[in-house]
């Protein structure tokens, strides 16, 4: 894909089952970044012998922590594009070309748009944060990031699902696109939490997301 460097950032707790298979789809377009969220089975080994860099946490810190530490050490490391990329399987490789052509375009920031959302407050939240920033679908997990714009050193402030570091671009002026992407349906039982509290993390992260980028965006213009 050009002389681009592009990391792949892979947080990952408890994945053993897929991880190998994710790693291998991808290692063509850049370098995998797993980062091992205190996994107590073989994800970091699995990792490490199927080609990514590994990072281990000693203790579990959660899918934010991980994204913000896979970027950091992106940026330290000089690549050019950060790429999330779920460990779960749900995500497809097809689709890392469009998106390394896009922020070879120009755009500094890909949020990819799943075809399908589940989640009552999910929904609900996607279309508020919709009206405030135009973002078809900020939690899915799939999005590109220009690195060069990234000059925050704290990069995770408060429990976002992921969202932070694109919503802070985002207030930056950055250019952005949405893209569709294709995923699929995780096999087993997914590590973001049961029904009640996947819902509440994802309803709480919202409430956060409005009060750091909207309303103190809007208190700092006045």
């Amino acid at each position: 894909m050009g002389k681009y460097k592009v990391a792949f950032i892979i947080p990952a707790y408890n994945e053993s089952l897929t991880i190998q298979k994710v790693i291998k789809s991808i290692n063509k377009f850049g370098k995998a970044i797993v980062i091992d969220d205190a996994s107590t089975d073989s994800t970091g080994t699995i990792a490490k012998k199927s080609g990514a860099l590994v990072i281990k946490n000693k203790i579990n810190m959660e899918y934010d922590f991980c994204i913000g530490k896979g970027i950091s050490y992106a940026v330290k490391n000089k690549f050019d594009f950060a790429i999330t990329f779920d460990a779960d399987g749900q995500h497809l490789a097809t689709d890392i070309p469009k998106i390394i052509t896009t922020l070879k375009d120009g755009y500094d920031l890909v949020l990819g748009i799943r075809n399908k959302v589940s989640r009552v407050t999910e929904k609900l939240s996607i279309k508020i944060l919709d009206f405030f920033f135009k973002i078809k679908d900020p939690y899915c997990g799939l999005k590109g990031y220009r690195l060069s714009k990234i000059k925050k050193k704290n990069l995770i402030t408060y429990k976002s699902t992921g969202t932070e570091i694109a919503f802070y671009m985002i207030n930056k002026g950055c250019r952005y696109k949405n893209l569709k992407v294709s995923t699929l349906s995780r096999k087993d039982n997914s590590r973001f939490g049961n029904k009640i509290s996947a819902n509440y993390k994802i309803l709480k992260s919202t409430i956060l997301t409005i009060q750091n980028f909207v309303l103190k965006r809007n208190y700092e213009n006045n």
